[in-house]
């Protein structure tokens, strides 16, 4: 009996020591891992920034548990050994306490080890393949550590649902997408859930990350004349494909998952050629909750340009949550902080976070949902829900 009472002492000995040395440095150390530079940047970047802004209003508010949260950047450039490189210069370097962000399943798998073998809190905010939390149903003991606000793949998969079977009512499609895991997981979910539909793939299409040329997957589309075009090129890619199809007269529906053709500002540089680019986002500028249309307008302001809805609205929310977390767990020790994000019930942008066995926000009614959207003229009008919705699709009417 008194062995145990020493060892119980011993540890909380441990553990008062270890919360005394953060509350004494008066920094929440977290480290932000994000593609920075190459050609998924532009969603990194949003990933920092909202983020960042997260941690700003945070601190403005007393911070987290007396603490003022200190984000430490490293750019993954969206590369997996990049990823392992800044995880374990941000553990063991910078003793950060736990991690937040990152841009693709790779990555994201590729940190979850790291973090997992250091036991520290990791909060993906954009990877959406279901290995990444599938990790926490294999092994939770080892895999306990990793939350995800983030979409999974079969989310961006039912995000589309309603463009494909109830506004054009298709009964083939072909999906085009960046050659990565989380497309292809993407893929996967996509015929799972069309096949029992009697919705026929009649061609997939997979392209390089930093392909800028269409002109061959284009010509297959025309002849393979499908209902609908599923495309998930998420990074610069995207622009491309869409000025493309445009100048080609592919007058086929198409609808993008999220990335650069959910982005007004890069809209706009497209100009006319995005017109009839439809598009399902898992945010928009529409009381989804009462923090929807306040941070639309908090970060149009302080960025200079308008959310995407995705990348950014669940990296912000991310932050929110996990800083919610900690404070509910009234301490940093990361078993009581893992205890109350797995309680975690919470209005966020997005719509309410609550986490499932698996650790994955929980998508559905009630839950998080998304919107479908159309570009006409460079406004994006909102097509589903009909709640929502500032307008009805329109097809392409050149001849």
């Amino acid at each position: 009996m008194k062995k145990f009472l020493l060892v119980g002492i011993c540890f909380g000995l441990v553990f008062m020591t270890t919360s005394l040395i953060w509350a004494q440095s008066k920094e929440l150390k977290i480290g932000l891992l994000a593609p920075l530079t190459g050609p998924i940047s532009e969603g990194g970047q949003r990933i920092a920034n909202s983020i960042k802004m997260a941690a700003e209003e945070i601190n403005a508010k007393g911070g987290v548990l007396g603490m003022q949260i200190k984000l430490i950047e490293w750019d993954t450039m969206g590369e997996p050994e990049r990823g392992v490189t800044g995880a374990k210069k941000l553990i063991e370097s910078d003793q950060v306490w736990g991690l937040i962000g990152v841009y693709r399943s790779g990555v994201a798998l590729a940190v979850a080890e790291v973090a997992a073998a250091n036991k520290k809190l990791f909060m993906v905010t954009d990877a959406a393949s279901p290995a990444v939390t599938g990790l926490v149903k294999k092994d939770y003991d080892k895999y306990k550590y990793i939350f995800r606000t983030a979409a999974m793949a079969t989310h961006f998969t039912i995000s589309v649902n309603p463009f494909v079977t109830d506004i054009i009512k298709a009964k083939t499609y072909f999906f085009i997408a960046e050659n990565t895991k989380m497309s292809r997981d993407i893929f996967e979910a996509t015929k799972q859930t069309f096949d029992p539909m009697g919705i026929k793939c009649l061609g997939e299409a997979y392209v390089d990350v930093a392909a800028s040329e269409f002109m061959g997957e284009l010509a297959r589309i025309k002849s393979l004349k499908p209902d609908v075009v599923i495309v998930h090129i998420p990074g610069a890619g995207g622009v491309a494909f869409q000025k493309q199809y445009y100048d080609a007269k592919v007058k086929i529906p198409h609808i993008a998952h999220t990335g650069v053709m959910n982005m007004p500002n890069v809209v706009r540089e497209i100009g006319e050629k995005s017109n009839y680019a439809s598009f399902a986002a898992f945010c928009w500028d529409v009381p989804i909750t009462e923090k929807t249309i306040p941070f639309y307008k908090n970060f149009t302001k302080k960025f200079g340009y308008e959310p995407e809805g995705y990348s950014d609205v669940r990296s912000y929310d991310g932050m929110v949550v996990l800083g919610d977390g900690i404070k509910r767990a009234g301490s940093l020790d990361v078993e009581n902080v893992i205890k109350a994000l797995e309680k975690t019930d919470l209005k966020g942008v997005a719509g309410r976070y609550v986490f499932d066995e698996t650790h994955q926000a929980k998508w559905g009614e009630g839950y998080l949902l998304n919107i479908i959207g159309e570009w006409v003229n460079g406004k994006g009008l909102v097509l589903w829900p009909k709640a929502y919705a500032t307008g009805t699709y329109k097809h392409d009417p050149r001849k």
